[in-house]
């Protein structure tokens, strides 16, 4: 009995003694922060180092083997669609082809021949068919023939500069060897790289492009987009190339391998929304695996996908979605926070 009163005693002890205590409610974190505010980018001017290339360059070679016996053209030399480039010598050619020829006649006789007693008649299915059959062969032997005294000529397929001669005259040749490296410089563009991050400000920022050469006093001609790649094979950047459309440049002498300054400037119109960032506000989420921004709202915080490019100083970066102009970002210190969370400005 002594034992169920002490029991009781220590309970009610126990009881009085937790109701005496007060239970302590977890405080929000709030996590002092440093912000930028999103500015507004109208502008920005990049420079690329690039290279004057022709629209069209061709290596010619002959179709047959054999001996050069006439080469009239040097490096430089100005052509014009069909001049002669290079002849082989053709005396065997045309031994083959009187050869086949005379083989030709006899056989187009002999098919003839069969034709009419066929007709009457007088001459087997069978007969006229082997006739027929040596008439085709016959003719395409001809054919042939003509053909290798015709590729025996090299002859220029459009008006051009001979950039390179890799044979000298009465060299022998091979089948597909390179005779002339031929250029058009009437149809040139110019091609430099531009890096993958930079890429989507060909769509976004109205590019306006302009080329300035190193030997013509520093004078920058217009020039439009002619086309780029969205992949890089090489690793070396994005394959980008221009059409010069300046009309002064018509009596420029320039020529494929000259090398240049392009300069393009890129417009952003404020539909598109595209601001300055500092680069350390950007991140690539481990949630979402983007390239993200915190954006502050009301002292929280929301997770923004966004769109950047490399194209301002090596401490900002600019962000062609995803932000608008005005809007606080997280500035530095973004891989540690999380959604939803409650931040104090302190800058």
């Amino acid at each position: 009995m002594l034992t169920n009163k002490l029991v009781l005693t220590a309970a009610c002890g126990l009881l009085l003694v937790s109701c005496g205590q007060k239970t302590d409610t977890p405080k929000e974190v709030v996590k002092p922060v440093k912000i930028a505010v999103a500015k507004s980018m109208s502008a920005v001017t990049k420079n690329y180092a690039g290279v004057v290339q022709s629209d069209q360059v061709t290596n010619l070679a002959f179709k047959v083997a054999g001996q050069i016996i006439n080469l009239p053209v040097d490096a430089g030399d100005r052509v014009k669609k069909g001049d002669v480039i290079a002849e082989i010598d053709t005396r065997d050619f045309k031994l083959q082809y009187e050869v086949d020829r005379s083989a030709y006649v006899t056989a187009k006789a002999q098919y003839e021949r069969f034709q009419r007693l066929l007709a009457k008649e007088a001459v087997s299915q069978q007969d006229y068919e082997v006739a027929e059959t040596n008439y085709d062969k016959a003719k395409a032997s001809l054919e042939n023939s003509q053909n290798v005294l015709n590729d025996a000529q090299l002859l220029s397929p459009f008006d051009g500069t001979v950039e390179r001669k890799l044979v000298e005259n009465y060299q022998r040749v091979n089948v597909g060897e390179t005779i002339i490296r031929l250029v058009n410089t009437g149809n040139l563009y110019v091609s430099f790289n531009m890096a993958d991050y930079n890429l989507a400000v060909l769509k976004y920022g109205k590019p306006d492009f302009s080329v300035r050469f190193n030997s013509l006093n520093n004078i920058y001609y217009k020039a439009r987009l002619r086309e780029y790649t969205d992949i890089s094979t090489d690793g070396s950047g994005i394959p980008v190339s221009l059409w010069i459309e300046d009309k002064t440049f018509k009596n420029v002498v320039i020529k494929p391998g000259f090398s240049c300054d392009v300069k393009v400037d890129f417009h952003f119109s404020d539909d598109k929304g595209a601001v300055v960032l500092p680069i350390s506000s950007v991140f690539v989420s481990e949630v979402t695996g983007t390239t993200s921004v915190w954006v502050v709202t009301n002292d929280t915080l929301e997770l923004r996908k966004v769109s950047v490019a490399a194209l301002n100083d090596k401490d900002q970066i600019s962000v062609l979605d995803g932000v608008s102009v005005g809007e606080k970002v997280i500035a530095a210190g973004a891989v540690t926070l999380n959604a939803g969370q409650r931040v104090q400005i302190i800058n």
